[in-house]
Order: structure tokens, then C-alpha cells, then sequence
């Protein structure tokens, strides 16, 4: 029996939707909430295809400046070998003295008088200077084969850097075609509402915050005990004397009570 009912309700709904049969009119309320949810939903996608826009403007930015990055550190790259390949000459250079002075050290060992000694003299502090060089040039060769390798690594998270920029740019890219192609659902949207609804947008809206803030006044003088509402019948009357006059000329006859609306018990 139950199915019955279903099927002869799904078949109702269909002829109206067909056009059969005059469709059930909707609450104003209703429609005007449609229309309030709409213009929440255009709102928030044109707010995110603006962030999008600044996601993707700043992605082209962060870029560029990594590409930037990228030509200095592949420059320092190339200087960093340069002064590598520079202090392995000097090395040389520095072996090839330290040579001349343990020669002329040696002659000056085996010819001790006149200027053998002064040169042997000279060749003990040559050679001093010459270890003290090899110890610093040894040092500064260890700094720059860690400053090479840092440079490196830098690189390497350049490379990364500047993928991740490509993929965020990539992603916003698609993002906003995303919203716009919701956008344009949105716009569609707007189009059947109108069909549907047979609201203009505008007046949906005033109707909506009419109906919100009727909603928040009847709550609020529900909430009020006896003597309370008779204070502020006294308070609100010069308020909402206006409003019923103003009521009462968009809707005449909108203070008679329908038969249908009135309490059963009364």
C-alpha cells in the first residue's frame, strides 16, 4: 500500500514538473532564502577566484625570483671552482718552494763557511713560512670544499623551490578554471531561479531580511512574560505603528486572520 502511495506521489510530482498539472506555490520566504543562498554562493566564488588570481600572481613572482636565485648560485658555482682550481696552483707553487728552500738548505749544510750559513739560515725560515702557507692554504681548502658543497645543496633545493612554484602556478591555473566554469553554473542558477521563483533578485533580498528580522522580533517578544509585553506594547507601539501602516499598505487585508491559520482551540 505504501508503494502505491509513493508511486502515485512520485507521478504527481512529475506532472507538475511537466507542466500537467499547476505546481504547489512555495512559500515567498522560501524563494527569497533561494535567492539569499545564490548570492552567498556568487560571492564566495568570486571572492576565491580573486584570491586565486593573487595565488597565481604571487606563484609567478616567487618564480621569478627563484630563477633568480638559480643564474647567482650556478654563478657561485663557477667562482667557487675557479678559486679551487686557483689554490691547487698555489699548492704547487708552494711545494715547488719548499723544494728550492730544502736545497739551498742542504748547500748550505755542506758548505758551512762564508755565506753557507747565512743560507742556511735563510732556508730553515723559508721553509717555516712556506709550512705555515701549506697549513693556512690547506685550511682555506677545506672552507671552500664546504662552501662548495652548501652551494650545491642550495641548488638542489632551488630545483625544488622552483618545481613546487611551477606546480602552485599550475594548480591556481586550474583553480580558476574551476571557478569559472562554477560561476558560470552559479549564472545558469541565477537564470532558472528566475523561472522558477518569478522573484527579481533585489526584491528576493528585501524580502529575506524583512522575514529574518520579523523572525528576530516575534522571538523576541515571545520571550517577554505578561507584564513585560504590556511595557513593550507601550514602548514598541510608536515603532511598529509604522511598520503595520506600512504592512497594510503593500498587503491590504493582511491583519484578517485565514481560516486555516486561526488556533483550533479558539
Amino acid at each position: 500500500m505504501s508503494s502505491v502511495r509513493s508511486r502515485r506521489r512520485w507521478l504527481e510530482v512529475f506532472r507538475r514538473t511537466a507542466g500537467f498539472e499547476p505546481a504547489e506555490p512555495r512559500p515567498a520566504l522560501d524563494d527569497a532564502a533561494l535567492w539569499a543562498a545564490e548570492e552567498q554562493i556568487a560571492r564566495s566564488f568570486s571572492d576565491a577566484e580573486k584570491v586565486t588570481e593573487r595565488l597565481a600572481a604571487t606563484a609567478a613572482r616567487h618564480r621569478s625570483g627563484v630563477e633568480a636565485i638559480k643564474e647567482k648560485s650556478h654563478d657561485f658555482q663557477g667562482r667557487t671552482r675557479s678559486v679551487s682550481s686557483e689554490l691547487q696552483e698555489l699548492s704547487g707553487t708552494l711545494d715547488k718552494l719548499s723544494v728550492v728552500a730544502l736545497n739551498a738548505g742542504l748547500e748550505g749544510a755542506r758548505n758551512m763557511e762564508g755565506n753557507g750559513r747565512a743560507l742556511s739560515l735563510v732556508s730553515d725560515e723559508l721553509r717555516a713560512h712556506l709550512g705555515r702557507a701549506a697549513d693556512t692554504l690547506r685550511t682555506l681548502q677545506h672552507e671552500l670544499g664546504a662552501l662548495h658543497s652548501a652551494v650545491d645543496d642550495l641548488g638542489s633545493r632551488i630545483d625544488v623551490a622552483n618545481r613546487d612554484a611551477q606546480e602552485v602556478g599550475q594548480d591556481a591555473a586550474q583553480l580558476k578554471g574551476v571557478l569559472q566554469a562554477g560561476t558560470s553554473s552559479v549564472n545558469e542558477l541565477e537564470s532558472r531561479l528566475r523561472k522558477a521563483t518569478g522573484l527579481d533578485p533585489e526584491v528576493a533580498k528585501l524580502v529575506s531580511a524583512a522575514g529574518v528580522h520579523a523572525k528576530g522580533l516575534v522571538s523576541a517578544l515571545t520571550g517577554l512574560d505578561g507584564r513585560g509585553a504590556s511595557e513593550a506594547t507601550r514602548s514598541l507601539g510608536p515603532a511598529l505603528a509604522p511598520v503595520m501602516r506600512l504592512l497594510s499598505s503593500v498587503a491590504p487585508g493582511l491583519d484578517s486572520t485565514r481560516a486555516d491559520d486561526r488556533d483550533p482551540s479558539g
